[in-house]
């Protein structure tokens, strides 16, 4: 009998019999900075979609975020991708503000976060160049992470068409920190969308150096063609194997077959093998909305590794988690899903629910209420398998959210489930111009460390609260606010609260494996790579500003009046920040083509519309009598398509040619009769 495998058979029972003497259960902790209650941000208060690392007793959360909208205009934002951190644990959060973008680049948020075994942290964005409309993945590495976590700015890494109308979307990162031969390695897997409603393909980059970082030649695992290839998740095993899953989907809107792929790598992701079938299930429906609440979802793989110590049976174990319907497609319904594989991915157990049936022998749902959105992760030290998900099943009316837990002592043998965050919470979208008007964010995360579970969520218990007075407060008062939320639960706070639960023999029980293997497709991948080109550099935006010889309290109360008398509805008023903003513009296809640049106008589709945001900031441009002021007007535009992009934004941000700014700046020069 393994030592380890002792003790954790003993451990749960002693921590039960000492639990007097231990420390409150882990508590619910609010990640970002808390806006609901903001005076200045009007309803740019969205934080959601969440990633988490690790290193030590340092945790870092990135997450969507739309507050930099608030603080400088709809018309100027450079950055969706916000972080927090924490150097205690997890007790408590430092809101890090925004991921650098740099020059006419745009992170659009999606975050993926990744430590190497030196202490360097990763973070991957969606990246958007506003000059040229190319569109990227951006990997940001950290240039501190004490005593504060500070990022550099971002890597560009390329796809086939990124500056020829494709869209690069929702991507995920991977760190070697093996100790091997590819040790510190970053890997980076997504999707790119090609012009014209097409179905997306998988693409993967690996660092070939991170000092100063650089991507090699971008390798696509799974060409676009007559199905949708979306939701690539890579991970590293223990000898340093590439693994990377995704959904071949055959619908995005309506429950329908499906499939998950995987393909591995053993030489650094230069080339991979054969792909697998890991699972064939049928997808939940896209929209996962109740009571008149719409909630945008996807059905992706979750993959996780075991790393338990080398001897350790379950060691090198894959797991995968993912959402799928169950029983017949025409009553709309998701379950969680399981699935492992013994054999480093050739081979898969056949996937059985773990929020409802046999598998579940405590806290199983009896509802035909929803569970959603995985995340899995897997404890190094134990083997013991945690996954977190959104459900629905403590509502009747199918509505109220809670995060819940479905762990396993066994390597997926039999689960628990149990409630992980302290309440539900009713979900509230729609609310903020800027995002797709059915986003919560389209992921949540787990991350099993030694010790404890690490998990992240979307949240909307803070309800919107402006003060009296506020100048540019959220609204309507009392709808809930979107906020990324953490729980760290140690190994001492599941076995307080979970008494009964098998404990199993965890990383001493080799799950069986199944002897007939899953058919795989025919074709063998092959390294087809793009040619490698030096790194997209930023450019330094333009600028589009007016000298005004008036005082700048005087000069933004006439931009006020001055955007109210075209007819336009105002977003944001603040007198504080001398920030005016409008809300979103309409643009009929002519005007959205005569408003960009040349390499924009080739990503909008024949008959797509538009719209944009402008912004008026006023500055200080002198003192005293000579008092003068500087306006700036910004202004991102928006393509609106058919094509069902996962960005959180509600539409694609391409270049402006200018003519939309020079506009503002002739009506403002006649308005302040300058010459």
């Amino acid at each position: 009998m393994y030592l380890h495998s002792l003790i954790q058979k003993l451990s749960p029972i002693l921590l039960v019999a000492t639990c007097g003497c231990c420390s409150a259960l882990a508590q619910d902790v609010q990640v970002n900075s808390k806006d609901s209650n903001a005076p200045n941000l009007s309803n740019f208060t969205t934080e959601s979609e969440t990633s988490v690392a690790q290193s030590g007793s340092l945790i870092v959360i990135g997450y969507n975020t739309s507050r930099q909208a608030g603080l400088v205009g709809a018309g100027a934002i450079t950055s969706l991708s916000g972080y927090a951190y924490s150097t205690n644990g997890g007790l408590s959060f430092v809101d890090g503000g925004f991921v650098p973008a740099s020059g006419t680049f745009v992170l659009q948020g999606d975050p993926a976060l990744g430590f190497d075994s030196a202490g360097n942290l990763y973070y991957a964005s969606l990246l958007e160049d506003s000059s040229s409309t190319c569109s990227y993945i951006g990997v940001n590495k950290s240039s501190s992470t004490s005593p504060s976590v500070v990022f550099g700015g971002p890597i560009a890494i390329s796809g086939p068409g990124s500056c020829s109308s494709a869209f690069e979307d929702k991507e995920f990162l991977a760190v070697d920190t093996t100790g091997g031969t590819f040790n510190g390695r970053v890997y980076v897997a997504w999707s790119e969308f090609p012009a014209n409603d097409g179905n997306p393909q998988v693409l993967f980059a690996g660092s070939t150096s991170t000092s100063p970082l650089v991507f090699g030649a971008t390798i696509a695992l799974a060409p676009s063609g007559s199905s949708f290839q979306h939701g690539a998740f890579p991970i590293v095993g223990v000898d340093g194997t590439v693994y990377v899953a995704w959904s071949t989907l055959t619908s995005i809107s309506t429950a329908a077959s499906a499939t998950i792929n995987l393909v591995k790598s053993t030489n650094g992701g230069s080339t991979f093998g054969n792909l697998a079938t890991v699972a064939t299930f049928t997808s939940t429906v896209g929209d996962i909305g109740s009571g008149g609440m719409s909630l945008r979802t996807r059905s992706f793989p979750y993959l996780a590794v075991d790393k338990t110590p080398p001897a350790s049976g379950t060691r090198n174990n894959l797991y995968v988690a993912f959402q799928g319907q169950p029983g017949s497609a025409a009553s709309p319904r998701s379950e969680i899903f399981f699935t492992s594989s013994t054999d480093g991915g050739a081979t898969w157990s056949t996937p059985r629910s773990i929020s409802s049936g046999p598998a579940v022998t405590v806290g199983a749902d009896t509802t035909n209420n929803d569970n959603w959105m995985p995340s899995i992760s897997v404890s190094p030290a134990t083997g013991h398998i945690r996954v977190l998900f959104y459900s629905r099943r403590e509502d009747a009316l199918n509505q109220k959210i809670r995060v819940y837990e479905a762990g396993s002592n066994d390597a997926g043998q039999t689960w628990y489930n149990r409630p992980f965050s302290a309440q539900s919470f009713t979900p509230s979208v729609g609310y903020d111009q800027l995002l797709v008007a059915n986003y919560m964010g389209d992921y949540l995360y787990a991350l099993a460390d030694s010790g404890a579970l690490i998990g992240t969520w979307g949240d909307t218990r803070n309800l919107c609260s402006p003060p009296n007075g506020a100048q540019a407060p959220c609204g309507p008062s009392g709808r809930p606010d979107q906020d990324a939320w953490a729980r760290v639960e140690s190994e001492s706070d599941l076995a307080a609260s979970l008494k009964g639960y098998v404990t199993g023999v965890g990383p001493r029980l080799r799950a069986e494996k199944y002897a007939a293997a899953l058919e795989q497709q025919a074709s063998t991948q092959t390294s087809k790579e793009t040619a490698k080109s030096a790194p997209p550099q930023a450019t330094p935006p333009k600028e589009f500003q007016l000298a005004v010889p008036m005082a700048p309290s005087a000069v933004h109360r006439s931009l006020v009046a001055y955007v109210a008398s075209q007819g336009l509805s105002i977003l944001q008023n603040d007198p504080e920040k001398r920030l005016v903003s409008s809300s979103a513009i309409p643009l009929s296809h002519d005007q959205l083509l005569q408003s960009i640049t040349p390499s924009a106008q080739k990503l909008v589709p024949e008959n797509a519309v538009g719209k944009y945001f402008v912004t008026f900031k006023t500055t200080n441009a002198g003192t005293g009598a000579s008092a003068s002021a500087k306006v700036t007007v910004s202004t991102r535009i928006l393509v609106v398509t058919s094509q069902d992009l996962d960005s959180p934004l509600g539409g694609r941000i391409v270049g402006s040619n200018g003519t939309l700014e020079q506009r503002q700046l002739s009506a403002l020069s006649s308005t302040f009769e300058l010459k």
